[in-house]
Formats: structure tokens, sequence, C-alpha cells
């Protein structure tokens, strides 16, 4: 009975899949060293990666633009062959923590408006530049015992580095 199930989720994936309801997505690991890929095909996981040649990218940044598309399309063929390896497949995309700045800041316990408020100033506070020119992104973390103070982590990075490398995974053939 177990079998006659595991062949039907399998057959009702691959039709889903076909008629592109439900597509699989690639994650993207990219560092100034390396690239590596992981996917999961309905049965087992893959994973592949390339070591990316010096000074392609120094701290986060792209050096050589033409080399890092070079090097995601080699990593793409390798998990996908050269068939798949042709059209776009989604990608999750994991930058290296090189050039995320972090902070955690408190506030007084406040609801609503007021709270979103707070830390949307203390956002633009505490950011390393100018808040126009990073993405930032906040979540609690906690409330310390015996304090209706709420710590609030913060993390910005560099707008210019973020959209350089969406282009470049975009070139590459990744959504």
């Amino acid at each position: 009975m177990l079998i006659k199930q595991e062949k039907l989720r399998q057959y009702a994936n691959k039709l889903l899949s076909f008629l592109r309801v439900r597509r699989g997505a690639v994650g993207v690991e990219i560092s100034d060293t390396s690239i590596r890929l992981s996917f999961f095909d309905g049965r087992a996981w893959r994973f592949g990666g390339i070591r990316l040649e010096p000074g392609v990218m120094d701290g986060g940044r792209i050096k050589d633009y033409e080399k890092l598309v070079a090097a995601l399309k080699e990593a793409k063929s390798k998990i996908f062959g050269n068939s798949k390896s042709r059209g776009r497949i989604n990608a999750v995309v994991a930058l290296g923590s090189t050039g995320v700045y972090g902070q955690v800041f408190k506030l007084p316990a406040a609801e609503g408006k007021g709270l979103e408020d707070a830390i949307q100033l203390n956002l633009q506070m505490v950011s390393p530049t100018d808040i126009s020119k990073v993405y930032s992104g906040w979540q609690f973390v906690g409330r310390k015992d015996g304090s209706s103070d709420v710590e609030i982590l913060s993390a910005f990075m560099d707008r210019e580095i973020v959209e350089d490398l969406s282009r470049a995974v975009f070139d590459a053939g990744f959504l």
C-alpha cells in the first residue's frame, strides 16, 4: 500500500511540474570563493558547486561580472545537465555575510503604529549609511526578564551589491 501511495505521489508531482503548477527551486549560495547549489528533484537532494577564480568577487562585491555569470552558468549545468540548464530556473539565493551589518536596539513597549514608527526611526538612526542606499530588515529578538522593553534585531546590506548580484543571477538563467 505504501509503495502505491509513493508512486501516486511521484506521478502527481510530475504532472504538476509538467503543467508548471508547482516548480521546484534551486538554492544558490554565492561567496567570494565559491558558488554552491542544492536542488531536490523529487526523490533525492542534488548538490553541486564550483570554486571562483581569485578576483571575481571581493568583499561581496562583483569585480569581474562576466566571469561570475559564466561560473553561475557552469554550476547550473553541473547540477541540471545541458537539458535544463538552458531555461530559467527558480532560485533562492543566499549571499555571504560579508557586507551585512547587524545591530540590536531596544525600544520601550508600544503597540501598533507607534511601535512600527519607532522601529523605522531607529532603523534610520542605526543604519551604517544613508538608509536609501541599503536594504534593511528587522525582527523581534525578545524581552529581558522584568523589563517592558523589546529588543529588535536590524540588518542592512548595500543596495548596489544586492542589485548587481541579482542581475548576474538573472543573466545566468535563474529567476
